[in-house]
């Protein structure tokens, strides 16, 4: 891992973890000024600063096209799901678009069994992939990128972990949506969402569940990082909810601390990404992940347990 990234690493500050049934949040802080400037998903389409659409009026399953009308730039967050168009999509990477920009960006496909227009553009679906499909496609963008073959993912490993998802749940989806099954759970998320609030200042999370963690979200800014924080929770509790076991989990920030630590011994690659910065790739024998850097500073970082 290279001198930003173990440094970055090192800045990072625990907070009190927060538990709920059979998982644990540990908040993350990060002793920096918050300098940050950029719009999250979120903001840009609430506001109407920002436009998703089908790359053409055929569409093409790997992209989608974005268009940011804001002065500032905005930050896609790897995993954050769009719904409807031809059919919904989940984001390969985390991307900071420039502002007044146009960007055809790479996705992968949540709802196999639909490719006809459901509205002109994306909306945005409220969460982030849960997180073992998050964790399946970006190992799989991993590889593609040492390929040099871009921020491809394998899309029949995705199908696979929708489908896996959805007969856990019990979910009958006509389309096999990943929507669909987070739908049928909405209010048992909710109950996580009620129970896991996020700190001022709070600049990401690590999570646990049945006592062994299972990844970490950072972002630059605080202020972007409360417009995250329910996306991020809706992925992990998803997977706690499906795998809930009556455990009561001790000594979490020291298992975090253990977890970080475990992380500087991966090797890492850095490859060009679409729109700003570079993307960082770690690969360690205990945890891998991906980080956005741009002039030098991580504007998100995802780990999560090999």
């Amino acid at each position: 891992m290279n001198t930003i990234l173990s440094e970055y690493l090192s800045r990072i500050e625990l907070c009190e973890p927060q538990q709920f049934k059979n998982i644990v949040v540990v908040p993350i802080f990060i002793g920096t000024n918050d300098t940050s400037n950029y719009l999250t998903l979120t903001e840009a389409l609430q506001q109407r600063l920002a436009t998703i659409t089908e790359v053409s009026v055929a569409g093409h399953v790997p992209n989608v096209k974005i268009n940011n009308g804001s002065e500032l730039c905005l930050l896609l967050v790897d995993g954050e799901e769009l719904i409807g168009a031809k059919q919904n999509r989940t984001l390969n990477t985390s991307i900071l678009l420039a502002g007044k920009s146009e960007t055809i960006v790479p996705v992968s496909c949540t709802e196999a069994g639909r490719w006809s227009y459901k509205t002109a553009a994306f909306a945005d679906a409220g969460y982030v992939s849960p997180h073992n499909l998050r964790k399946t496609k970006s190992s799989s963008v991993a590889a593609s990128l040492k390929a040099a073959m871009g921020h491809k993912s394998d899309q029949h490993a995705v199908w696979g972990e929708v489908a896996q998802y959805c007969l856990s749940s019990n979910v009958q989806s006509p389309t096999s949506a990943m929507h669909d099954t987070l739908a049928a759970r909405v209010k048992e998320l909710e109950e996580y969402l009620q129970n896991l609030r996020p700190l001022p200042n709070q600049k990401g999370m690590a999570v646990l569940v049945n006592g062994q963690v299972l990844g970490a979200d950072v972002v630059s800014s605080a202020r972007a990082y409360q417009m995250l924080h329910a996306k991020f929770v809706r992925s992990y509790a998803l997977e706690a909810l499906l795998e809930r076991q009556p455990v009561v989990t001790e000594n979490a920030r020291e298992t975090v601390a253990a977890f970080f630590e475990a992380s500087k011994a991966s090797t890492e690659q850095v490859h060009r990404v679409v729109g700003c910065g570079e993307d960082h790739r770690f690969e360690g024998q205990k945890v891998a992940g991906a980080a956005l850097v741009v002039d030098g500073a991580v504007v998100h970082l995802n780990l999560y347990r090999n």
